[in-house]
């Protein structure tokens, strides 16, 4: 048996549904879609938006010991973000070990599908993980910034992996080094949260498989080493070899759509924005995102009149400094 799954806050459950029915749309032969809510089932006060194929699982079940419990009594009510994200390895093994599944995707919420991904359980057949990389570029003179974020936001993107029956230990070891560490590391030690981790799989466990298909995981981030191209039938090909499998749509995806600056990809987001308004008709992620950049630019704008006022303020006690210096030396020398 195979399983889709992912995890989300209550007030994402419309993410969730965009998800399943996407992948419903492609004709995915597996029917099920996982959703870990991140709260008590007690706590949950949001209306969870129901479609079929979706089964809602609640921190009940994953959290009364072991890892899960650990992780939980570290992260949880302080570090949300950093919960759910180490709670992906948990979810997935117990899927396998309780839900008997022999094969498990785990799928970030915010991915949408445009043809059918079944080729990628085929590969769970052979092969007990399966990652797939951020193709970022892999030149420092095309794109210094995302080449520089290779080396410490992780080779593999975390928002999609893959494991069977046989992937158990990988499972493990990625939920313990989420338990020891999995946050936004600024001083880049640690990398990126849970997916820096990800990198050692392939090493360190045997099985592993590197999905090759550039379809998979589109986003602005690899517009380089995933060149898009238009086919008549408005459809986009990547590296002229590769259909769209499915498109991860971050924040940085969306900007490099609504900015011009990937905007072959604007059909797509169309497809994705009208299904999660179809479930709920507040979340137009289009308007949601040019209101958070209208907030972060005044954000920019008060902060540069922070500095500019601190920069006068600071300006007006050297102009003092100097004069005191001044006084203290004409007085000394009459």
């Amino acid at each position: 048996m195979n399983s889709y799954c992912t995890i989300v806050t209550p007030d994402y459950s419309p993410f969730a549904a965009s998800l399943i029915t996407s992948l419903q749309a492609v004709k995915s032969q597996t029917k099920k879609l996982y959703v870990l809510v991140a709260v008590y089932k007690e706590e949950c006060q949001e209306n969870l938006v129901q479609v079929d194929g979706i089964e809602y699982v609640f921190l009940n079940d994953l959290c009364k010991n072991g890892l899960g419990k650990s992780i939980k009594d570290k992260y949880y009510k302080d570090f949300m973000d950093e919960f759910r994200w180490s709670m992906k390895s948990v979810f997935i093994k117990w899927l396998i070990e309780f839900e008997n599944y022999n094969k498990v995707i785990y799928l970030d919420c915010d991915l949408f599908f445009y043809n059918n991904p079944d080729f990628l359980f085929d590969d769970l057949e052979n092969n007990s993980v399966i990652l797939t990389p951020h193709w970022r570029s892999s030149n420092p003179h095309s794109d210094l910034t995302n080449f520089k974020l290779l080396y410490s936001d992780g080779l593999f993107n975390g928002g999609f992996i893959g494991v069977n029956k046989d992937g158990i230990d990988a499972l493990i070891w990625w939920a313990e080094t989420c338990l020891y560490v999995c946050h936004k590391d600024e001083k880049k030690v640690f990398g990126w949260v849970d997916q820096t981790h990800l990198n050692m799989i392939p090493v360190y466990f045997e099985g592993v498989k590197i999905i090759r298909h550039k379809g998979c995981n589109v986003a602005f981030w690899n517009n380089i080493e995933c060149r898009r191209s238009l086919l008549e039938d408005g459809s986009v090909l990547i590296n002229k070899e590769f259909p769209i499998v499915f498109i991860h749509f971050t924040t940085s995806t969306l900007f490099g759509i609504l900015e011009g600056k990937d905007n072959i990809l604007k059909p797509y987001l169309d497809r994705y924005r009208l299904s999660l308004l179809k479930f709920e008709p507040k979340l137009d992620i289009v308007k949601l995102y040019y209101k958070r950049d209208a907030e972060s630019r005044i954000r920019e704008i008060e902060a540069r009149k922070e500095q500019d006022k601190m920069w006068r303020n600071n300006l007006t006690l050297i102009r003092r400094i100097r004069l005191f210096l001044s006084n203290t030396k004409q007085t000394f020398f009459k």
